[in-house]
């Protein structure tokens, strides 16, 4: 089947556009981390970046709620969404907010009244000196007014891209970005402030991107706006639906915890203390290299779940093949650039230590040559969060979490001591990206089942093709056991909403075409209309229009559909024009 034969061209554009929005967003998070770790290596010295290497894996341990929060929210609203329940969508936002506020009071608290212990926990018996722990201890003490925003941000970035605002993001994000690394600087060079100065600009830009993605519920089009229940312990069924199915990311985001703290341990005992310098500067390189990943899965989880949501199982598949084309393709192209780039970085990072460099350099290149396989592994895993399927989800959270690089790290370092330790980086993450597809090949992974109710599905260009598309899915109807009034109504909607959106919903003289879905399950007809040209709501259109007593024929057919349809209702979803129109068959039986 062509994509113009199978409907989905404009979800493929889509997909294409939330790349976009999610690796520029994603990259300028990263830079959040990658600014802090190089400023302090390269202005604060290699104590301080020890230091830094030494907090990572509590970050780690932040990531975890952040990661739950943000995968319920993406997979939660997503499904909603698709659904059209709006309503449900608003509830589950508010629920995850509060979530946000409860899960950031512990957080503090370990970087406050607890510091010692956090400390302690990080270091797993491998002893550092004195200067390393109090530097150490200034940076989490800085970083603990950032909690409420880290896990508040969690929650809004899925929300804005739902929600047809997914420009904000990325504005949001550079907002922060510009924040933390002004504040870095004049942290480093004016007030000498230390790892403490440090922590308190990420503090201050988080809170800054916070308030940018708070400013779009003033938006008067958006719909997705937290809405507190009403009923009692039925609402919170959102909630837990959410958290069940974003639990799978809490066992990978674990083993990337303690992973990182181990992976100290044996860096310490392979090469002394300076290789955990080396882990400092590649840990805070990464993200650099993540913030592909991220924007993979991300999309893969936010379009994914809203074509689970929308029981289109062809259009998730389609979904997860143009994941992977991504992973395959522009995901290593990025990782050369990185390759390439290893060296002078390592120089920046490290200063005038060659040895430093000297490692630094090697595992930046074994680093950049793992990303391909960070990004499959991380694509299987929303694939398996968006279908629900739990114990596989965590199988193979845990085996991209860390696990394999832990062993492999471990197995090369005993046999070829130092020189082994840094591939085995890239040894873990293949081993993990095979074991992942090979579990997920055993769970359906792209297998592309016959859609579910689906009679028709195709992307209209023009209003012959309209014409000829109704015609075909009324006989088809009719052949199912509708009644002639239902399915002349559906060939009618098909070509009232066809001609508006060919004729309005594009700015210019190129028609991009509508993507339209006929699904029949259970006696309720459902149509969906979608397209990415102008916004426009039709469904408050159509409730205007009445009957002009000047004109009776206008708007007689819009008219007509809005009485015999059971549900109309448009969506903005992730920049998308979507209109969703059911009819209940049994209700016009004759």
């Amino acid at each position: 089947m062509s994509e113009k034969e199978n409907g989905k061209k404009i979800l493929k554009r889509m997909f294409h556009r939330s790349i976009r929005l999610n690796f520029s967003g994603s990259f300028a998070v990263m830079i959040n981390t990658v600014a802090d770790g190089m400023i302090i290596s390269h202005f604060l010295g290699s104590r301080s970046a020890g230091a830094f290497g030494l907090v990572l894996p509590f970050l780690a341990l932040i990531g975890l709620f952040c990661m739950l929060l943000r995968t319920a929210a993406a997979s939660g609203a997503g499904k909603c969404a698709g659904r059209g329940d709006t309503d449900g969508a608003g509830r589950l936002l508010y629920l995850l907010l509060c979530s946000a506020c409860a899960v950031s009071l512990p957080l503090m608290a370990l970087c406050t009244f607890f510091r010692e212990f956090t400390l302690t926990a990080m270091q797993a018996g491998a002893g550092h000196s004195a200067e390393i722990l109090s530097d150490a201890s200034a940076y989490l003490l800085g970083l603990f007014p950032a909690m409420p925003a880290l896990m508040t941000l969690s929650v809004l970035h899925p929300i804005m891209q739902i929600d047809g605002d997914g420009g904000r993001s990325p504005r949001a994000v550079t907002v922060g970005t510009a924040v933390n690394i002004l504040g870095d600087i004049v942290s480093a060079c004016l007030l000498h402030s230390g790892m403490g100065g440090m922590a308190a600009a990420t503090t201050l830009s988080c809170w800054a991107e916070c308030i940018v993605l708070l400013l779009h519920f003033r938006r008067e089009n958006a719909l997705l706006r937290p809405r507190r229940p009403h009923s009692g312990p039925a609402s919170f069924k959102y909630l837990a639906d959410s958290l069940k199915s974003a639990s799978p990311v809490v066992p990978g985001q674990l083993t990337a915890f303690i992973s990182g703290i181990l992976l100290n341990r044996l860096a310490i005992q392979l090469a002394g203390a300076e290789a955990l310098t080396v882990l400092g500067i590649g840990n805070s390189l990464w993200p650099i290299l993540l913030a592909a990943a991220t924007a993979v899965s991300s999309t893969c989880m936010l379009l994914g779940s809203i074509c689970h949501g929308e029981n289109d199982s062809r259009a998730l598949n389609f979904t997860m093949r143009l994941g992977i084309w991504y992973a395959l393709v522009p995901c290593s192209a990025y990782a050369l650039l990185f390759f390439m780039a290893a060296g002078p970085m390592a120089a920046f990072c490290a200063g005038p230590e060659e040895a430093i460099v000297s490692m630094s350099s090697l595992y930046l290149r074994c680093l950049a040559v793992s990303l391909p396989f960070t990004v499959f592994s991380q694509l299987i895993v929303s694939f398996l969060v968006v279908t629900s399927q739990t114990l596989p989800a965590m199988a193979a959270a845990v085996l991209d979490g860390g696990a394999m690089i832990l062993l492999f790290s471990a197995l090369l370092g005993k046999i070829a001591g130092q020189a082994g330790f840094w591939p085995g980086r890239t040894a873990g993450a293949l081993a993990a990206a095979l074991c992942a597809f090979a579990l997920a090949c055993f769970r359906g992974f792209l297998h592309d089942p016959d859609p579910d109710g689906t009679l028709e599905d195709t992307t209209i260009y023009s209003m012959k093709e309209a014409v000829q598309i109704s015609e075909k899915v009324r006989l088809l109807l009719r052949s199912c056991g509708f009644t002639g009034r239902v399915s002349s109504a559906a060939a009618l909607c098909i070509e009232e909403f066809s001609a508006h959106i060919l004729e309005w919903g594009y700015r210019n003289e190129v028609v991009y075409g509508a993507d339209l879905r006929v699904c029949c399950r259970d006696g309720i007809l459902t149509l969906r209309f979608r397209d990415d040209g102008r916004p426009f709501d039709l469904e408050h259109h159509a409730e205007k229009f009445a009957a002009d007593p000047e004109d009776p024929a206008a708007n007689a057919g819009l008219r007509i559909i809005s009485g015999m349809a059971s549900e109309l209702r448009y969506i903005n979803l992730a920049g998308a024009n979507v209109l969703l129109i059911r009819i209940d068959g049994d209700r016009h039986a004759v």
